[in-house]
């Protein structure tokens, strides 16, 4: 995307000078509108600062408080000490460092997309790396994990699976039983990608691939801005070498895929929105925004928001061609998506996980699908957390990593019109994550990756900014003596973080082809252990129970009790409303019942989810172990029968199949029955006081 020196020119007269921000031996006065942006400015940059640095949610929220919050400000201002009086002796007493950094300014002009090219190949290197050594090549969140699931279904040239006659043996969290179709409840876009990745068994490719394109891609928005090789250069560097993108390359989430289409689409943006109209790159441009609301709709919302704003103040002064192309582009794939969900959702504009748990679901001030309701303190406490977290893992380096970007902006003379863009998504995007009821902490601050490659872009402005304020080169070698000392600060925590990663989600390591190939397992029927809760909510959820009661009464319920009633209403067929009435009652039982004590004693023989058995492509067929109720899939199979145990050595970390004893199971499943044979009509128990929140949360 190369930029020339005639459009370098007309870009700077689209700059805007900040009011107050000009030579101070000019005399102006300044008008209304400009000291209200002044304030404004001032305003936006204090708050940002102070929700950066002082851990205000423990006082909006203070279930939000956490004990690493406490020790930030004070360490972060040694830290900061340390790092600036280290910079300090770099450029006072480091002249050859100085001669060799000269020399690499000017090589890196002449040589600027050789240096992109390399650090596009060191990102996915060490992306690839990450992925195999950290992760081990699989998804350890659930919410990769199950977009792995409906990337497998992709793989088979099918959009979903019919649901089986008993979804409770197959039923997961986030996967969604509607309507006879059996999907993921995310947006498809990632699961797409990811079935590309399918195609060839290598999955966790996808992300390393797409974050070498955010290394690319930066350049290119660097050069799109009107900075110059050497600087954008600079940036594909950070971008490359960012702990923070390499960590999330090494998962399978959809954050990563997001930001690269998000960053690709506003460098295309910024781009074509000069004096030469460009209405192919911004068909590209809205492509690309539409590829990452299949990802995530709220990131790309917050993107292209403010360029449909942008293209139509254009529009209004005669560029209307430029709004037709990036909404063209926009149309394909946000039609794809609107189609997906109608055959799967039954709505276009009604997405899978609105189909899971209803309204409550979405965005807003309301009662969460779980845990406590969201409030607006919350939302707020929760971006204040993200801030925090974010100036931790951004270079994973003990100086804040947000002091530099947050100097820059406060000391920017200038702002172009693709900035104030990129400040405003931004904007909108953190405006919106307030909005979102769930915390998004997983590897940092998740939800705020696609603002990496802008929050890289102003902290490697900090040396212009300070040699703009002082007038001296010195001021500028300092700052990026800073910068690099910040990021190198970051090596020594590294490998702790990388261990950290590294022996994480071991349950969730699991390559249950493998397992099935060491004991000759084909066409098989594995019953998967899980925990006693993650039985009872599919088994609540077939019952017709609502996602949120059922988590309420998994929750909150004697499991015992709980799971006496659920066996009752399961043998005498009621289905519907009529089951939450009949659970809101529930009391502890004054004894353990057989079926009780057999649920307690599997549970500690090993348990696992169920997720990653279903990412097996071996032709067998794993679903949950659900006791006596087995029977009914044992009817269906004609075996071999298998079930999932811990190693005699390595214990559940590293699980075996061994064959399943179908005529020892039957006996026990028997006992069970006769102890629970009495009692085939519904009494129900006294309430008590320990019942009554149940049943007001349940009302709610």
């Amino acid at each position: 995307m190369p930029v020339t020196a005639q459009r370098q020119r007309n870009r700077e007269q689209e700059t805007v000078d900040l009011p107050g921000r000009r030579d101070a031996r000019v005399h102006t006065e300044l008008t209304a509108a400009s000291r209200w942006a002044l304030w404004s400015w001032r305003c936006g940059i204090a708050t940002l600062g102070v929700f950066s640095f002082v851990p205000v949610a423990s006082a909006l929220a203070p279930a939000l408080r956490e004990d690493w919050m406490d020790p930030l400000l004070p360490s972060w201002g040694m830290s900061s000490i340390a790092a600036g009086f280290v910079a300090a002796l770099l450029v006072m007493f480091s002249t050859r460092l100085r001669r060799n950094a000269r020399a690499a300014w000017t090589a890196s002009d002449a040589n600027a997309r050789v240096i992109v090219a390399i650090s596009a190949l060191i990102s996915l290197a060490l992306g690839v790396i990450a992925a195999w050594a950290l992760s081990g090549g699989f998804p350890l969140h659930i919410d990769d994990m199950t977009q792995a699931v409906q990337a497998r279904i992709f793989a088979q040239g099918r959009p979903w699976l019919q649901t089986p006659a008993n979804p409770e043996f197959t039923s997961t969290l986030l996967i969604v039983d509607h309507g006879g179709k059996t999907f993921s409840q995310f947006p498809p876009g990632w699961s797409a990608f990811l079935a590309l990745g399918e195609l060839v068994h290598a999955p966790w490719l996808i992300a390393p691939l797409l974050g070498a394109l955010i290394t690319v891609t930066g350049f290119w928005m660097a050069r799109a801005l009107g900075e110059d090789r050497t600087f954008a250069a600079v940036l594909a560097v950070l971008l490359a070498v960012n702990p923070w993108l390499i960590l999330n390359a090494a998962t399978q989430m959809n954050h990563l895929g997001a930001a690269a289409f998000i960053t690709i689409a506003s460098a295309l943006l910024i781009g074509a929105c000069g004096p030469t109209s460009r209405p192919g790159w911004l068909i590209v441009s809205g492509f690309c925004i539409g590829l990452a609301a299949t990802m995530r709709p709220l990131d790309a919302a917050a993107f292209a928001g403010p360029a449909a704003v942008w293209l139509s103040l254009r529009a209004i002064r005669g560029r209307r061609a430029d709004l037709i192309a990036y909404l063209g582009g926009l149309i394909i794939p946000i039609t794809l998506l609107g189609a997906y969900n109608q055959l799967t959702t039954g709505g276009a504009l009604t997405f899978g996980y609105e189909a899971q748990w209803g309204a409550i679901h979405g965005l807003g001030f309301h009662d969460a699908p779980w845990g406590p309701p969201h409030t607006a303190l919350r939302g707020i406490g929760y971006l204040n957390k993200y801030l925090l977290r974010l100036q931790l893992v951004l270079f994973e380096s003990p100086v804040p990593a947000l002091l530099a970007p947050i100097v820059a902006l406060a000391l920017a003379r200038k702002l172009s019109s693709g900035d104030r863009y990129l400040l405003a998504s931004s904007a909108a995007l953190c405006a919106g994550y307030v909005l979102y009821w769930h915390e998004g902490e997983y590897l940092g601050p998740r939800f705020l990756l696609p603002l990496a490659p802008v929050i890289l872009l102003w902290t490697a402005r900090l040396p212009r900014a300070l040699r703009g304020v002082f007038g001296s080169p010195l001021a500028a070698r300092f700052g990026g003596a800073w910068i690099a000392v910040a990021f190198l600060a970051g090596f020594g925590r590294l490998p702790r973080v990388a261990a950290e990663l590294k022996s994480s989600a071991p349950l969730r390591r699991i390559d249950a082809a493998a397992m099935s190939r060491a004991v000759g397992a084909r066409s098989a029927l594995v019953f998967v252990p899980s925990a006693w809760a993650a039985q009872l909510a599919p088994r609540l959820w077939a019952l017709g129970v609502p996602h949120r009661d059922a988590q309420i009464l998994v929750d909150s319920t004697d499991l015992c009790a709980l799971d006496e009633r659920v066996s009752l209403l399961e043998a005498d067929g009621i289905r519907g409303p009529e089951v939450v009435l009949h659970l809101r009652s529930l009391s502890r039982l004054a004894a353990q019942t057989p079926r009780c004590r057999q649920r307690e004693a599997s549970e500690r023989r090993g348990t696992w989810s169920l997720l990653p058995f279903l990412q097996a492509r071996d032709g067998n067929t794993y679903v949950r172990d659900l006791n006596e109720r087995d029977e009914i899939m044992l009817r269906r199979h004609p075996g071999p029968y298998y079930v999932v145990r811990p190693d005699a050595t390595f214990g559940s970390r590293k699980p075996q199949l061994v064959r399943f004893d179908v005529d020892s199971a039957r006996r026990v499943w028997a006992t069970i029955r006769a102890s629970t044979a009495a009692s085939q009509t519904f009494k129900n128990p006294s309430r008590s006081d320990d019942t009554a929140t149940v049943d007001r949360r349940l009302r709610h």
